[in-house]
């Protein structure tokens, strides 16, 4: 890895080196719109170096305001050097990263004879990934509209597509809808979405029309004050994190025990941590071309013991103090201590709290995100705002608790969730939006943090690239299987 790394350095060296300060051959400011407003912008710059190849110099920015999580922009850049017919070109071929409010990525590679390897490195987890893959008939992501010209003559074929944000290379379909001397429009299915694209021949990219998961947006050709002048936008629908099943349960409490598998690609995987509470643990993981991990989930046992406030100890310092959007204040540790009362068993204030928060607060799901003191005003709030005044309270009371995302059963599908895990003893997994100890396999963990914004480098379209299946499940009455 060391010698890779100091090869990458040197490449990159006379990378620079050879680059050209010309005028760009083509530029482009792309104007980001969903539903007429406008909430990003790209700037795509080509130029033509001394050897011949060709640079392409990319720059995102999105403005997204997340279900759940307060705004943030978003930016991705990267720089690309390909071949007059646009292949990769060999040695460094390209440097690209996204950054967010949570986390910054980077990632660089290379392209040999007929392969394409890639190097990452999280801010957050350090090098998550080293690979390599075939590369005969791959191309940037960034060239496609390139790619379409210069086969314009083609009815429709097909070519390995690659964004380095998706770690490995997607086939993607083309297919030629229109075209005469001056456009040319044509329709790519690729990672499940389909992409229109209205060309001009002479000077690129006229409009790009994105259809995924039922919402659309659109890229339009534009000058560069009209591309910036963006703002805030929610992207986001009710359909965050949701997953279609075959299965449909009428009653998930006379689970007792399950055995789930899921699968995802290695890119959404590397932003799941700690599978494990007390209801839930993985009992494999295996690395095919996807990820997978079997998960085995049962119905905790009846409490039996005590466990007395208050719980102390530096290894639960992060889930005991305030953060952004846990604040004690002056309405949370008087109602705490109310909610508390002579009580000193930790799982009965738990009890408490969760009582407290269904009989005064009522589920909204509506997007938002706002603070305990918030929700208890307006006495509504959704999942994600329920956990953080549930988290409001019981760490006001002493008991260490953190959130957790994941999946929960809404009858027909699997829906994006956001609860919470107290220690009692063990980190076990309470739902405020439902007022309950979790007690079964309808809500399925992938991530859990002491901070609440931690949860925002999951994927907002996780559903899209997550499967679940029951492999064996067992009833109170019978096993069925």
């Amino acid at each position: 890895m060391l010698n890779r790394l100091l090869t990458l350095a040197l490449i990159a060296f006379f990378f620079v080196l050879n680059s050209t300060s010309a005028a760009p051959l083509k530029e482009y400011w792309l104007r980001m719109e969903q539903n007429g407003k406008a909430y990003g912008y790209e700037h795509i710059q080509i130029r033509t170096l001394d050897d011949g190849n060709l640079e392409y110099r990319y720059n995102k920015h999105v403005k997204p305001e997340l279900r759940q999580f307060l705004p943030g922009d978003i930016v991705e850049e990267g720089t690309f050097l390909v071949t007059p017919d646009f292949r990769p070109a060999n040695g460094m071929s390209f440097h690209y990263r996204i950054a967010s409010p949570a986390r910054s990525i980077n990632m660089q590679g290379g392209c040999g004879d007929s392969y394409l390897w890639m190097n990452c490195w999280d801010d957050l987890i350090g090098e998550c990934c080293d690979v390599e893959f075939d590369a005969d008939n791959a191309y940037y992501d960034i060239v496609i509209p390139d790619l379409i010209l210069l086969n314009k003559d083609l009815d429709e074929w097909k070519f390995d597509a690659f964004n380095p944000g998706e770690w490995e290379p997607d086939t993607a379909t083309v297919k030629i809808t229109a075209r005469n001397d001056t456009s040319v429009s044509a329709t790519i299915l690729l990672r499940g979405s389909k992409i229109n694209y209205i060309l001009d021949t002479r000077r690129g990219i006229k409009e790009i029309e994105v259809e995924d998961s039922g919402a659309s947006f659109i890229e339009r050709a534009v000058d560069s004050a009209t591309a910036i002048n963006v703002d805030y936008l929610n992207v986001v629908s009710d359909d965050i994190g949701r997953i279609s099943t075959e299965y449909q349960f009428r009653d998930f409490d006379r689970m007792k025990q399950t055995y789930i598998q899921f699968t995802c690609n290695m890119n959404t995987f590397r932003y799941m941590n700690n599978l494990t509470d007390n209801h839930q643990k993985c009992i494999e993981i295996m690395y095919p071309k996807r990820f997978a991990a079997l998960l085995e989930i049962n119905r905790p046992e009846p409490k039996n013991v005590t466990f007395p406030l208050p719980i102390t100890g530096n290894q639960y310092s992060d889930c005991l103090g305030e953060s952004e959007l846990v604040r004690f204040g002056e309405e949370i540790k008087p109602l705490a201590a109310d909610i508390v009362s002579n009580v000193t068993d930790a799982y009965e204030v738990v009890k408490n709290i969760l009582d407290w928060i269904s009989s005064n607060i009522e589920y909204n799901p509506a997007a938002g995100l706002q603070k305990a003191s918030e929700t208890i005003f307006r006495k509504q709030g959704n999942c994600g705002e329920m956990a953080i005044l549930f988290a409001s309270l019981a760490r006001a009371a002493g008991i260490p608790t953190r959130f957790a995302y994941g999946e929960k059963y809404m009858t027909t599908y699997w829906h994006g969730q956001i609860w919470n895990e107290v220690w009692i003893g063990d980190w076990v997994a309470v739902d405020p939006s439902v007022g309950q100890f979790i007690a079964g396999p309808g809500h399925i963990k992938i991530n859990s943090s002491p901070d609440y914004f931690t949860l925002q480098r999951m994927p907002t379209k996780i559903g899209a690239d997550f499967t679940l299946d029951f492999l064996e499940f067992k009833m109170d009455s019978a096993k069925i299987e």
